[in-house]
Parts: C-alpha cells; sequence; structure tokens
C-alpha cells in the first residue's frame, strides 16, 4: 500500500469519526432542548383555581392548582377530604349535605362558577382556567 492510499484511508476514518462526533453533539443538544421543553409544558399546564363553601353566616375558602382537566365535583371532594368535612350527595351528584348543613334545614345547596349560578350537576361541569367555585346554603 504507498503513502497516497493510506492518507485517503485516514482521512476517510477521520471524516467518519467527526460525522460520528457531530451526530452526537446534535443529539445531546435535542436531548436537552426537549427536557427544557417539556419542563415548561408541564409547568404552563398548571392552572389555579379557588372554591368556596358559603355557610350562609361563615365561609371556608380553598385554593390552589390543577394540571389536567377536572370537574367542579373532583375539586369539591378533595377541598372537603383536605378539611375533613362531611360532604354527602345524591346518585345524580347534587349535594345534599355539606359539613351538617343539609338541603331542607332553611336552605339548599347550590353551586355557582365565576359568579354565574350553574343548574347542572358538579360532577358534569368542568373547570376551567382561573375559575372561582363557589357552593353556597341558600334559603
Amino acid at each position: 500500500m504507498d503513502t497516497y492510499q493510506q492518507s485517503e484511508d485516514t482521512n476517510k476514518e477521520n471524516h467518519t469519526i467527526l460525522v460520528w462526533l457531530a451526530l452526537a453533539v446534535v443529539a445531546a443538544i435535542m436531548f436537552l432542548m426537549w427536557d427544557s421543553l417539556q419542563q415548561k409544558t408541564s409547568a404552563d399546564h398548571i392552572r389555579p383555581i379557588t372554591i368556596t363553601i358559603d355557610y350562609g353566616m361563615s365561609q371556608r375558602m380553598f385554593s390552589g392548582t390543577f394540571e389536567s382537566q377536572v370537574r367542579v365535583w373532583d375539586l369539591l371532594q378533595q377541598a372537603t377530604a383536605i378539611s375533613n368535612t362531611e360532604l354527602k350527595a345524591r346518585n345524580n351528584f347534587i349535594i345534599e349535605k355539606i359539613d351538617g348543613h343539609e338541603n331542607g334545614d332553611g336552605g339548599e345547596w347550590r353551586y355557582y362558577v365565576n359568579g354565574t349560578r350553574e343548574l347542572s350537576p358538579p360532577f358534569e361541569r368542568m373547570v376551567s382556567d382561573g375559575d372561582a367555585i363557589e357552593f353556597r346554603f341558600e334559603g
């Protein structure tokens, strides 16, 4: 084998090494960008929420965040579980009793989203960004 052939083989080997090195660098950059994008995307899906239980003479407020699609009913269950508050509902998820205040005892439980009374059961209502949910015991 002559010197020219050895030089050409060495150049091909160096070229192959450079190509693989460049691919590795590009793959590493893409991995780092993907990881960063995933973290940002997860943070972007966190939404604030406020839930109020209004007993008429007093209120309990809960605030927090949620990350995925959630129903008003789910949030009420979480709020009452965290505060160790009794919650009773009919089979169709219509609220009958919260913390000793039962429908028919001088009032009825109704719920509002952003100040507007909702007529559908809380299980059917999905929560949106920034919603203020209020359960009121009204006479």
